[in-house]
């Protein structure tokens, strides 16, 4: 043993698991009266939606839910799923957000394979939800999002429970279940099904927290910016942008739709500083890859060639490269930019493009990665 091994122990003083959580707790004290989030009318401060997650949290562990259950939310970009990415895991449970897009067969494999007790859902889903519902095992407890901005026609009852009503019976004075290991899961996602049942995704509370904190150092982003959420809180946890907003006292402003009218409208006084717009179908990808040995480019691209579902398009001329636009309706991974990385010889970049819809990101890198081992 040595001497910084003496008296130096892990103590309530100098550590506690990191969690996204207590971004929140930190904005509620330093910046309590600081507009935090906004929908249409719907204004909250931060102290405002600290006092709404732990509310709702208690409501929930009210009902039973706690460590290790799963909380499902099929909702749009509106506050009720941005606080759930709070209120759930503030109860040790673990928060699944559905993509709004899929079908009823996709919805009931994830509500049954997640296990979820709880399904909180915007009632325009109501369709595709009933269909799911007679479809699964389980019996979750639901609990309907009723939007007054949305299309009312468009709305129905699903569950027996309103958000805002739920809510209310929560308790004020909750105190929240902070991680006890920050290895502890705080969120569960599912890719979208295009290459058979979905598969599950999770992230603990200790990458949470640090995909905040990176996000917010490789992408620039200043304190108190206002966040346009363009991209579905649903999609990686909207690329976990819920907790690190609130690490900078940033405004989010929550978009139901993509409307164009309601983002370009002058009478709206905000300004959008950081804006993420997901692709309409096709995707790209950079990807950097290392191996054990050294090779040749030559070699990686006849295993890529050879490989089934993949093209190399790599011509060092105007038109060489493909673009996602004209991947769109191709079965084929396209594989262009074959490059040595500079910095290290025993790795290369390569661009990677596909449509979206009929590959899929992991597939890609599936065989991608079948090309390479085969042709070791």
């Amino acid at each position: 043993m040595n001497h910084y091994e003496n008296n130096l122990n892990k103590n309530d003083a100098n550590f506690v698991p990191l969690t996204p959580l207590s971004f929140l707790e930190r904005a509620k004290d330093i910046y309590p009266n600081y507009e935090a989030l906004v929908y249409e009318n719907r204004s909250y401060t931060w102290t405002d939606v600290y006092k709404r997650c732990t509310k709702f949290a208690s409501a929930l562990e009210k009902i039973g839910i706690g460590e290790g259950d799963t909380v499902s939310v099929m909702a749009f970009n509106t506050p009720e799923i941005f606080e759930a990415h709070y209120s759930v895991p503030m109860t040790g449970a673990v928060l699944n957000t559905i993509n709004s897009r899929v079908d009823a067969k996709t919805v009931a494999y994830i509500l049954d394979h997640s296990e979820a007790k709880v399904l909180i859902v915007d009632r325009q889903l109501h369709s595709v939800i009933e269909k799911a519902l007679s479809q699964i095992k389980s019996k979750p407890i639901i609990i309907d999002i009723q939007d007054d901005f949305a299309d009312q026609s468009l709305l129905k009852k699903i569950g027996d429970k309103e958000y805002e009503d739920f809510l209310n019976s929560g308790d004020d004075n909750y105190i929240w279940k902070r991680p006890k290991d920050e290895w502890q899961a705080i969120s569960l996602s599912y890719t979208s099904g295009t290459t058979g049942n979905p598969k599950g995704v999770v992230y603990h509370h200790r990458g949470s927290y640090l995909m905040s904190t990176g996000s917010a150092v490789a992408w620039n982003m200043p304190n108190r910016l206002n966040f346009l959420t363009v991209v579905p809180m649903f999609h990686c946890n909207g690329w976990c942008y819920p907790w690190t907003v609130p690490m900078l006292n940033g405004k989010t402003i929550c978009l139901r739709a993509i409307d164009i009218k309601k983002i370009l409208d002058k009478n709206i006084e905000i300004t959008a500083t950081c804006v993420r717009i997901p692709v309409l179908v096709s995707h790209a990808e950079s990807i950097n890859i290392e191996f054990e040995n050294e090779f040749t480019i030559e070699k990686i691209r006849n295993a890529l060639n050879s490989a089934e579902g993949c093209e190399v398009v790599d011509e060092r001329k105007d038109g060489g490269y493909i673009t996602p636009l004209e991947a769109e309706g191709k079965n084929e991974t396209f594989i262009s930019r074959i490059r040595k990385d500079n910095s290290n010889n025993k790795a290369i970049n390569i661009w990677c493009v596909s449509d979206n819809l009929l590959r899929g990101a992991a597939l890609n890198a599936v065989e991608i990665a079948e090309a390479y081992i085969k042709n070791k």
